[in-house]
């Protein structure tokens, strides 16, 4: 019975902690700056890391093989869906972006679902996990970050499709997918 209770408080830290260090920094004052590389080193070293580790180890079996198709469906459908009704609201444009940003990843469960996966079924719960959410990285780099960048503006300069296109063309956006593409390939071709 003691050893569920360890686990969950240490899922609790593993939340808790990254939230309270980050209220703690901006008490103390950190640059914007400083953020934007805390935020690159977390986003494309550890979280990308971590990802393309677990993808290689995931026996990726029987149906388990459309997991992340169907985890992509839900945030796209999710995405839409958000973007007729802020059509509706008629808020100011950050509103309208920051309302879809959350309920197109209301979904998600990516901060809980690898913790919860680990502490039940070990490092193969991890991969699983990792794996359904295989399409996670190139959702948020192709669609959530020029949705952010087109709705942040007070006056969007041009339309979602074409925003979507030039995000495409950002280099920062291809080093994590050709990460996970790897971590993939070593998983398809059984490399130890």
């Amino acid at each position: 019975m003691a050893a569920p209770a360890v686990d969950y408080l240490l899922i609790t830290a593993f939340i808790a902690l990254p939230i309270v260090f980050g209220a703690w920094l901006e008490r103390r004052g950190v640059t914007r700056r400083r953020s934007q590389q805390l935020f690159g080193f977390a986003f494309y070293g550890c979280q990308t890391s971590a990802a393309v580790l677990a993808i290689w180890v995931a026996r990726l079996t029987g149906a388990a093989r459309l997991l992340p198709l169907l985890t992509l469906s839900g945030w796209l459908a999710s995405a839409l869906l958000a973007w007729f009704v802020s059509r509706a609201l008629a808020h100011p444009p950050r509103e309208r972006g920051a309302f879809i940003a959350c309920l197109s990843m209301s979904n998600n469960g990516f901060t809980m679902l690898g913790f919860v996966a680990l502490a039940l079924f070990g490092e193969q719960g991890l991969a699983q996990a990792a794996y359904a959410q295989l399409l996670y990285t190139p959702f948020f780099l192709l669609v959530c970050f020029p949705i952010g960048r087109h709705y942040g503006a007070l006056a969007p300069s041009s339309s979602v499709p074409a925003m979507l296109a030039q995000n495409a063309k950002d280099p920062r956006v291809w080093l994590p997918l050709l990460a996970m593409a790897i971590g993939l390939g070593l998983n398809v071709y059984h490399v130890p």
